[in-house]
Parts: structure tokens; sequence; C-alpha cells
């Protein structure tokens, strides 16, 4: 009974790290919370993380940070699994796409303050129409996923129009998007910036993005560009 009982639990645990995309900082975290003394590290240019070595994405964070774009929360910890706030993912973008900053004491949003230490970022992608100037940004909000595609959608150069109707029927999803999210999600999964998991019929665009999916979608973005 008992062992039935851990692989209902273990068979739950699973799903729903397939679900959210779950890190471990070593294998042992998948059967238990105990910290070990031998958790791996990973390093890239000097920068070490001892919380991703399991983590499906190690490799997109490793050249991120060794390209500068993204440090950790602290001292060797980048924590793959936290939330990231649209300020957050402004700043990802901005710094791991180049995009010349744009100083300026006019705020291009409402609820972003001048003296903000993510005015810039956030102004920068208001003024080059990456993210509609009108309304608020919202800074402190979690990302989801559907904001973090538009967004690498309006950046993107070679963004045609896309015949939508290879993926409406396929995705349900598609039919609570706009006209141009549904752009920016073909747009994509055309290019292979957003991996299987996000082609589920039933996964949401509402869901909010980690910073592990967060790195994972801006460096493939930059490998689409050869940066």
């Amino acid at each position: 009974m008992k062992s039935k009982k851990l692989i209902a639990c273990l068979s739950i645990l699973v799903l729903l790290c397939m679900t959210f995309q779950v890190c471990f900082a070593s294998s042992t975290d998948v059967i238990t919370e105990m910290v070990t003394n031998t958790v791996e590290t990973e390093e890239a240019e000097g920068v070490v993380f001892n919380d991703i070595a399991f983590c499906w994405a190690k490799n997109d964070i490793l050249a991120l940070a060794e390209a500068k774009v993204v440090s950790g929360k602290e001292e060797g910890i980048f924590a793959p699994n936290d939330d990231i706030t649209k300020a957050e993912f402004a700043a990802l973008l901005v710094k791991g796409m180049n995009i010349p900053i744009i100083e300026t004491y006019e705020t291009a949003f409402a609820d972003v303050p001048a003296d903000e230490w993510y005015a810039k970022y956030a102004n920068t992608l208001g003024y080059k129409a990456i993210v509609r100037k009108e309304g608020n940004f919202e800074p402190n909000s979690n990302i989801k996923l559907k904001d973090a595609v538009t967004m690498l959608y309006s950046l993107a150069s070679d963004n045609p129009s896309i015949n939508q109707n290879n993926y409406v029927e396929t995705y349900k999803w598609y039919g609570y998007l706009t006209d141009y999210q549904k752009d920016a999600f073909a747009y994509a999964l055309d290019n292979k910036l957003i991996n299987k998991l996000f082609e589920y019929a039933t996964f949401s665009p509402e869901r909010e993005i980690n910073r592990a999916e967060a790195a994972t979608l801006v460096n493939k973005f930059r490998n689409h560009y050869g940066i």
C-alpha cells in the first residue's frame, strides 16, 4: 500500500514538473528536499550558479550569464523557478538583444517613475513600440507567457503576416488571444522559440513564466538573430 502511494505521489510530482518546467539543484531534489554537500555547480566566465546543475534551461542560463545579460539573485543562486516581473523581463530583453537604451525623463508609462532602476528599460520598449505606451506598464506584475512572446514578436525584424489557420484548430487556447498575439505565437512556433511544452492544446498563454523560461526565450531569440 505504501509503495503504491509513493508511486502515485512521484507520478503527480513528475506531472507537475512537466507542466511548470521545474528546475532542480541536484538529482536528489526530485525525491527529497534534503540538501546534500555534493550539489554540482555550473560556471560561466566566473559566474557560478549552484542551483541549475540539473535544470533543463541550464545551457541557456549559462549562455546569458557568459554574455553578461543575467546574474544571480544572490551569490551562487540563479533561482530558476522564481517568478520574473515585467520590469525584470524588460531589462533581460533590452540587454539580451543589445537594444540601444533611450535615456529620457519623459516616462512612456504612467506607472514607471523616472528614478526607478527599470525605467530606462521599460521606456526603451515603450518608445520603440515594442510595448504599447498607452496605459500602464505594470512593472511589478509577474510576466505572462503571452506578454513575453508578444514582446519578442514586436521586436522581430522578420515578422511577416502568418497563416494562423495552421495553428488555431490545433491549439484551442488560440481562440482567447488577439489577432496580434496569435501572430506572435505562430511566429514563435515557426521559429522554434518555444518548446513542445508550449504547444499543448491545454497550455495557457496566461500562465506566468519563471526565470528559467524567460532566459530560454531570450537566448533562443538571440540565437535566431545570431547574437
